[in-house]
């Protein structure tokens, strides 16, 4: 069964089956949780998905506190928007 990712394609059998790195495609078997031949971790979709979300957030955290800033020491907003 394939399942995409952010960006590519991981293979991945019900838990406890071979999954393939999608780094080198070489195909694991358990328990290994990083590939055996070339070291990359696996990352099932949840954890994947939690991850890019993160970052997402703390992107939006720091534009606005950026946006905050250039209205309170410049008098507009740095992204050339109306949005606050």
């Amino acid at each position: 069964q394939k399942r995409t990712t952010t960006g590519r394609q991981m293979r991945q059998s019900d838990v406890g089956e071979q999954w393939t790195c999608t780094a080198c495609t070489f195909l694991n078997t358990p328990p290994a949780l990083a590939c055996i031949m070339c070291g990359k971790e696996f990352i099932g979709d949840s954890l994947e998905i939690a991850i890019e979300l993160q970052k997402k957030e703390q992107i939006n955290h720091i534009k606005e506190t950026e946006v905050a800033r250039s209205i309170q020491d410049f008098g507009f907003n740095i992204y050339g928007n109306d949005t606050k």
